[in-house]
This record gives structure tokens, C-alpha cells and sequence, in this order.
């Protein structure tokens, strides 16, 4: 659980980074209350001390590795600033590619597919297939119609690829 939430940190700074002008700097405090209020709402943790310890254990490793700068502007941490580092450019590539998952199919012939364990697709879907739902589409009422339409319509909003499209078409009248 410490991992995950160590984690979660260092993704709530990177995106708090990221999103920061290249004129403005993090408080500590500001970034210290924000993670805090994400704790208690996600979490339900709301002792405070312990998501200090934890940002304060995040802020030193990615500090180490050169991804951020502590600055301290006084003498007490409400006058720390954190800066993006050197190598931060690096972090923002390592972050990503944690939360890529990469999967390569090249050229797949044959009419099922599997990917994983016990995923099995059926792919063999014809021309004379989808004719044939057009045939069955024809078929139906003008309301009937206008709702599949609408459906279909909400898909391609969602940015649906049109594979799906045909597929959720198909099994609509089928």
C-alpha cells in the first residue's frame, strides 16, 4: 500500500509540475495541503503527519535523481519552493511509459485472436455479414431506426473507431 501511495504522489507532483508556467514555483505547504486533501477524499486518510512523511519520502527520491529542486527561501519548510529539475524532461518519460501498457499485434490471419490469458475474440466478420445487417436494419420501423442511429451517432462522439461502430451495429440488430 506505502508503494502506491508513494506513487500517487510523485504523479500528483509531476502533474502539478507539468501544468505549472515556467515563471511560478510549488510552495512545499500548498503542495503538502493538496496532497493531504487528495488522501482524505480518495483515501480516507486524514492523518496528517503520516501524508507528510510520505510526501517529504516522495520530494527526497525524485530530488535525488535530479527531477526536482528543493529550494529553501528561509528557515522554516513554509519557505520551501519546489522547482522542476534538471532531468526533469526524463521523469515526465518515465511516468509515461509506467502507465503505457504495449501491445504489438502485427499481421493476424484466421478468424479468432487471442491476446492475454482467456481472451478470446471471434473475428470473422464478413462482408456478406454486414450486408445482411443492413438487410435486417432495413427491416425496421422509422423509430426503430432513428434509435440505432442515435446510438451509433453516440459512439462515434465518444470517438469510437469504425470497427466498433460496425460491431455494436451488428450486435444491435443481431
Amino acid at each position: 500500500m506505502k508503494e502506491k501511495i508513494l506513487l500517487q504522489i510523485k504523479k500528483n507532483l509531476l502533474k502539478t509540475l507539468k501544468n505549472l508556467p515556467d515563471n511560478k514555483r510549488l510552495p512545499y505547504t500548498n503542495f503538502l495541503d493538496d496532497t493531504h486533501l487528495y488522501f482524505i477524499n480518495t483515501l480516507g486518510i486524514n492523518d496528517f503527519p503520516k501524508v507528510k512523511n510520505y510526501v517529504n519520502e516522495s520530494l527526497k527520491e525524485v530530488r535525488e535523481k535530479g527531477y526536482v529542486n528543493i529550494i529553501n527561501n528561509g528557515y522554516t519548510e513554509r519557505d520551501f519552493i519546489i522547482t522542476k529539475g534538471f532531468d526533469f524532461d526524463e521523469w515526465i518519460m518515465e511516468m509515461e511509459n509506467k502507465n503505457e501498457s504495449k501491445i504489438h499485434i502485427n499481421n493476424v490471419s484466421g478468424t479468432n485472436i487471442q491476446v492475454g490469458n482467456n481472451n478470446i475474440q471471434n473475428i470473422d466478420y464478413t462482408a456478406e455479414d454486414f450486408i445482411k445487417t443492413l438487410v435486417e436494419f432495413e427491416k425496421k420501423s422509422s423509430e426503430e431506426k432513428k434509435s440505432i442511429i442515435s446510438q451509433l451517432t453516440e459512439l462515434t462522439k465518444k470517438g469510437v473507431d469504425l470497427a466498433e461502430i460496425i460491431s455494436k451495429f451488428s450486435s444491435i440488430l443481431g
